[in-house]
């Protein structure tokens, strides 16, 4: 899911300006993915595929449009905060460990020009 709430306003005369803010989640995407990796139990041990996962989002943001120009500037924030557990190979068989996973930041700016 995912649901985003805002307001918008011409409060400059020089367009409408919107100020949001957003939250998503996404369950068991990365399922079935498979990692390599040295973090879990040490050196070559391979992570051999995600048994659940969670993407966590929110963000906010705030655009601008300057009417006369035709054009929209806009500014967002968001953030992800990935938790996945998995199955690590080993003798005789799968122990289950969780993944820990940084949080992805995000910060994207630009403009849009109508001609």
């Amino acid at each position: 899911y995912w649901v985003a709430a805002g307001l918008r306003k011409n409060w400059f005369g020089i367009g409408d300006t919107s100020i949001f803010g957003e939250y998503g989640r996404v369950n068991d995407a990365l399922n079935g993915v498979a990692f390599n990796t040295t973090t879990l139990s040490g050196a070559g041990t391979n992570f051999a595929g995600v048994t659940s996962s969670t993407v966590t989002r929110w963000g906010m943001g705030i655009t601008q449009n300057l009417d006369k120009a035709a054009t929209t500037l806009y500014l967002n924030y968001n953030q992800f905060t990935p938790e996945v557990a998995g199955c690590v190979v080993a003798a005789p068989g799968c122990v289950s460990v969780k993944q820990n996973l940084e949080d992805i930041r995000a910060v994207q700016a630009g403009a849009i020009v109508r001609f």
